[in-house]
């Protein structure tokens, strides 16, 4: 069976429940999709897509190098989280080389999750290995930044001081500002130049509308910056992606102009900035662990796991997710995203972990571990039959 066909049989099994409603369909983008990756139907597989923001318009930001999408042509993107989840979609424009506009006109949540058979495993069936985690939880509602981000906003400072007068990257500080909005919404505010009223409006669907945020001060906000002789000023926020697959706004690069206005193209330099910086950051605070840790039981929708590894121990306990390679008996590794569901201390000190599958390296390491899960289940399921076959030709014979 394909991989298409695989979800469309879950999908068939469940009921779906289709929201039209802007703020139903809203909650559902802000709280399970934005920063995910999502699969378009009408391939075999279906490639991949990642949801990198949406307005208030239920309108999204979506990168793929592995389709070509025109505007007007309605697609459809699906995802498993626990609940089968689906956008009916209109591509408006191509964004970018490999981003695309979408309207996100209704979505589809199935009305309850597919019933798993839990398979118990012995000790050498599988295990999880290559154990990505976050050596530490970055949170900037409190005041603790780890050093490793300190350090990677010191050394991009000064790079781009090189190519600017004024430089500035810095966490979020007190609230009552327009970096609010920046924070809030993960957008830029891009004035290329501060004397045109026009240039307030967004440059791009990366931008904020300036010139809404500051209503009747605009003209205000214009002699404020001549007065300050800034020419053209830039704020982009940077974004963290944890090993969790959670977007946090970690702060911002801010650059200014006083010798002439900006050229369209610096948006996209400090966006390339942003993004070296928090891959630099989570380098060093990513910790890989290569021990083997058992895999106690599996089903499609995820596993149990032993944690024994003392270090790692610690990193999971306080995360709600991670990168791992997957690996059955004889087979290659399978790299996955898990997330933590529930966890248990056992009193010699273990770690015992439920773990949903809430992402993959590419589609066919999903596929994978599906058709493995697929193959333990008919074992299960033949020994079940087996068994009562046997019951029922013990009662026979009984009577």
């Amino acid at each position: 069976m394909s991989f298409t066909e695989n979800v469309m049989t879950e999908v068939s099994e469940r009921e779906l429940e289709y929201l039209y409603s802007a703020d139903k369909i809203q909650h559902l983008l802000a709280r399970h999709l934005k920063g995910r990756s999502m699969f378009l139907k009408g391939q075999d597989p279906p490639p991949d897509g990642l949801v990198h923001e949406f307005d208030l318009n239920n309108r999204i930001l979506l990168e793929s190098r592995k389709v070509t999408l025109e505007p007007e042509m309605k697609v459809q993107l699906f995802r498993i989280l626990g609940r089968y989840i689906e956008l009916h979609c209109e591509v408006l424009r191509k964004s970018g080389e490999h981003t695309y506009s979408l309207q996100v006109e209704r979505a589809a949540i199935a009305k309850k999750e597919r019933s798993n058979l839990r398979i118990p495993l012995s000790a050498d069936q599988a295990h999880i290995t290559n154990i990505r985690a976050s050596r530490y939880t970055i949170d900037t509602d409190t005041l603790t930044i780890p050093t490793s981000v300190k350090v990677g906003f010191g050394e991009y400072e000064q790079i781009l001081k090189r190519d600017f007068e004024q430089v500035k990257i810095d966490t979020f500080g007190r609230r009552g500002t327009w970096l609010d909005e920046v924070k809030k919404q993960s957008k830029a505010i891009f004035l290329p130049n501060t004397e045109d009223p026009h240039a307030y409006r967004p440059h791009d669907e990366r931008c904020l509308d300036v010139s809404r945020l500051l209503g009747k001060q605009l003209q205000e906000k214009i002699i404020e910056y001549r007065n300050h002789k800034i020419k053209g000023e830039a704020i982009v926020p940077v974004i963290y992606l944890t090993h969790d697959r959670s977007p946090i706004p970690i702060g911002y690069i801010q650059v200014q102009s006083r010798k002439g206005a900006f050229s369209p193209d610096i948006l996209d330099q400090l966006y390339q900035a942003s993004a070296d910086m928090v891959e630099k950051i989570r380098g060093s605070n990513t910790v890989m662990i290569k021990d083997k840790q058992q895999v106690l039981n599996v089903s499609r929708g995820g596993f149990r796991a032993r944690i024994t590894h003392d270090e790692l121990r610690t990193y999971l306990a306080r995360q709600n997710g991670f990168t791992f390679d997957l690996v059955f008996r004889m087979q290659a590794p399978i790299t996955l995203f898990g997330t933590i569901r529930s966890q248990k201390k056992t009193a010699s000190g273990e770690l015992l972990l439920g773990i949903q599958i809430a992402g993959n390296a590419d589609e066919s390491s999903y596929h994978r571990f599906l058709s493995n899960v697929d193959m333990l289940e008919k074992e299960v399921r033949a020994k079940i039959e087996a068994k009562k076959l046997q019951m029922k030709q013990v009662k026979r014979q009984k009577i």
